[in-house]
C-alpha cells in the first residue's frame, strides 16, 4: 500500500505503529525432505513462511521455465501429483511499432495452499516468471499479499541459499522511496508501505490496499523546527491510493 499526502514543512518523522514482534528468519532450516525427480537441469528454489512464527513452510520449485513445484499442503514432500504445475513459459515478443523485442513474462494461477498453520482459509497463489518472479497471494478473489512487486526477486539454484518471504507475518511500515521531505517545500510527499520483511532477497512482502480493514489508520508524528524550538503534530494517515 502506497499513500502521499501534502505536508507543511517537514523536519523529522516517526511512524507510530505499534511495533509488533518478528519471527527470527535466519533460524529456520532451508531443507526439503522429498523432491521429485527433476526433468531440467536447473531448479530455482524459494521457501514461502506463514504465520506470525513463520510456522508453516511452503517450498517453491521451477524445474526448467515451464514448471513449478508447490509444497501446497507444507508437509516437505513435493513428490505428490497435485503438487506439479505445468505452465507455458515466458516467451519474446516484438514490440509494436518499433525493432525492439520484450519479454512477456509466464502468468499463471499455481493454485490453493492447503497447510494450515498461518494460512488463511481459501488461499491460492498466482506467479507471475519473467525477469524476476512476482507472487500474489489470494483469498478468494482477494488479492492480500504480494512479493516481488517493488524490488526484484529471484529464486536461488539451491535450497539453502533460496530467500524467503514471510506471508501473513506480523507488519512494518516503510517509508515509500517515493517520498521526498524537504524543509519549507510545500510539495513535499509522505508514501508508506505495509511490509513485512524476508530473508536472503531485497524483495519484501507488501500487503494489498485490498486487505488493508478501511478503519486502520497509521499515525504519523511531524517534528517541526529545531531542537530549541521544535514543535511537533500527529496525523492519521486516513487516505489510501
Amino acid at each position: 500500500m502506497v499513500c502521499r499526502y501534502w505536508l507543511a514543512p517537514l523536519v523529522a518523522l516517526l511512524l507510530l505503529t505499534g511495533a509488533l514482534h518478528a519471527a527470527d528468519l535466519s533460524k529456520i532450516e532451508r531443507t526439503i525432505r522429498k523432491e521429485p525427480p527433476y526433468q531440467s537441469k536447473t531448479q530455482r528454489y524459494c521457501l514461502l513462511v506463514f504465520g506470525a512464527e513463520a510456522e508453516m513452510r511452503v517450498w517453491l520449485v521451477f524445474d526448467g521455465n515451464d514448471t513449478l513445484f508447490m509444497d501446497r499442503n507444507g508437509d516437505g514432500d513435493l513428490t505428490a501429483p497435485n503438487e506439479k504445475v505445468k505452465f507455458a513459459p515466458p516467451e519474446s515478443v516484438k514490440v509494436p511499432g518499433r525493432d525492439d523485442w520484450s519479454m512477456r513474462p509466464a502468468n499463471f494461477d499455481a493454485g490453493s495452499i492447503t497447510a494450515k498453520g498461518g494460512v488463511l482459509p481459501n488461499t491460492r497463489l498466482r506467479v507471475s516468471d519473467g525477469g524476476g518472479t512476482m507472487l500474489y497471494l489470494l483469498q478468494g478473489d482477494k488479492t492480500i499479499q504480494i512479493a516481488g512487486k517493488k524490488e526484484i526477486l529471484t529464486f536461488a539454484a539451491r535450497p539453502e541459499r533460496a530467500p524467503i518471504l514471510h506471508f501473513n507475518g506480523p507488519l512494518q511500515i516503510r517509508l515509500s522511496p517515493a517520498t521526498t521531505l524537504r524543509p519549507g517545500d510545500d510539495s513535499s510527499q509522505l508514501g508508506i508501505n505495509l511490509i513485512t520483511p524476508s530473508r536472503e532477497t531485497t524483495a519484501c512482502v507488501y500487503q494489498s490496499i485490498e486487505a488493508v480493514p478501511e478503519n486502520a489508520h497509521p499515525v504519523a508524528e511531524v517534528s517541526f523546527g529545531g531542537d530549541q524550538e521544535a514543535s511537533s503534530k500527529r496525523i492519521v494517515l486516513d487516505k489510501r491510493c
